[in-house]
């Protein structure tokens, strides 16, 4: 994972199985980054299991995900 600004995230995801990487971009709630409430995401259509899980590990708020 890297971090571009206080708010704005991204997350490098390697599928072996389709020899591809993908980036996902992660935004938090700029009004209280330190509690990292997801509120936006970009470059899938939908978040993976496995990386929503990833974000939970990292102490994001997912909720928004789950709408």
């Amino acid at each position: 994972m890297f971090r571009f600004s206080e708010c704005v995230f991204d997350v490098e995801w390697d599928i072996p199985g389709l020899d591809e990487t993908v980036n996902i971009g992660i935004w938090i709630d700029d009004s209280c980054p330190y509690r990292k409430i997801i509120t936006e995401y970009d470059g899938v259509f939908s978040i993976p299991k496995q990386i929503q899980d990833f974000l939970e590990e990292c102490g994001f708020n997912s909720d928004y995900l789950n709408s």
